[in-house]
């Protein structure tokens, strides 16, 4: 048999989640600009890989590799479909 638990959060705590997830939405819109800015200026020939632009990336501490292989993925399927 399964304990239910409930949990009951006070609203002053809801207001610090909100402002965290608040946060966390704007860095990570912030991120995904500057990796378009990075693929637009961007003139050669070929494709730019993750790790490439995580080096081109000004960010301290860098983002994880696997965030911004998403972030281009999205990105590129969002050219895509515009064109």
């Amino acid at each position: 048999m399964a304990l239910e638990r409930t949990v009951t959060a006070s609203p002053r705590r809801y207001g610090v989640l909100y402002a965290q997830a608040k946060a966390m939405k704007a860095q990570g819109e912030a991120l995904k600009a500057e990796i378009r800015a990075i693929l637009e200026s961007h003139k050669g020939q070929r494709r730019l890989k993750a790790y490439t632009v995580l080096t081109l990336l000004k960010r301290d501490p860098p983002p994880s590799l696997r965030r911004v292989q998403q972030l281009l993925k999205e990105l590129r399927a969002a050219l895509s479909a515009s064109r």
